[in-house]
């Protein structure tokens, strides 16, 4: 008779992310992400932010296979405004911040969810903060700070902890900021030539013109934007990672 060991649950935690025209990314898509999450996880909640390529029929599929996955829809308004309003259906003390490009690992090359069980059952705080590796087809840079917001953090902190719509930032007031050791978030992204694109071609503008920006972001999905395809595609180094 084989034994298989029970999954490595983050109790109390609910993953909470928004995506939108997620069928495909540099991380493998919607479909890989959920499966990489979901099941580590007390509860998720997966907001769709109006997606046309497909990636909201695969999320209603899954949260059939999945009874602890809510999956909801909130028009798109910004990052920061749609993440604060995504926070509002978790449940669970602590919400934890994904992107559909990126992964923590159950299995390869080892268990971050079991780091980070045990390092917040040894350091009990009210915020988390996350290194992240950022993987291209060219090269990794480990242990980045650089760009990236709070991740992992109590719900009640703050009614609105996302501000700033283009580059949103979590301000969670902290005594000192914790960051966990050996647990790295690994954030997919495409070619340098396609990470180029894409900031020309989705973000674009600068955050005196957001109004501008976010209507444009609400009337044209990014399936629909030029170089959307290059943007998309798979980095197969996401295969080195499970």
């Amino acid at each position: 008779m084989i034994f298989q060991s029970k999954p490595v649950v983050l109790d109390n935690v609910s993953l909470c992310s928004i995506v939108r025209d997620e069928m495909m990314n540099p991380a493998g898509g919607i479909e890989r992400f959920v499966e990489s999450h979901v099941p580590y996880v007390e509860e998720a909640v997966v907001v769709d932010t109006g997606s046309v390529d497909g990636t909201r029929q695969v999320l209603e599929e899954m949260q059939a296979r999945y009874s602890h996955l809510k999956v909801v829809d909130i028009p798109f308004t910004g990052y920061a405004s749609t993440r604060n309003a995504a926070l509002k259906y978790v449940k669970t003390k602590m919400a934890l911040i994904l992107d559909a490009d990126e992964l923590l690992c159950h299995k390869k090359p080892q268990n971050d969810f079991k780091v980070l069980r045990d390092f917040m059952k040894e350091n009990p705080y009210s915020s988390y903060h996350f290194f992240f590796d950022v993987i291209s087809p060219e090269k990794i840079r480990k242990d980045s700070v650089a760009g990236h917001t709070l991740r992992l953090f109590d719900v009640s902190s703050s009614e609105t902890p996302f501000q700033r719509e283009l580059w949103e930032i979590c301000e969670i007031r902290e005594d000192r900021p914790i960051f966990i050791p050996g647990a790295n978030i690994k954030h997919f992204v495409p070619s340098k030539e396609a990470t180029k694109a894409k900031s020309f071609n989705w973000y674009g503008s600068s955050e005196s013109d957001m109004k501008r920006l976010i209507e444009t972001w609400q009337r044209i999905p990014p399936s629909m934007r030029e170089g959307f395809s290059e943007w998309k595609r798979f980095n197969p180094k996401r295969d080195d990672y499970a």
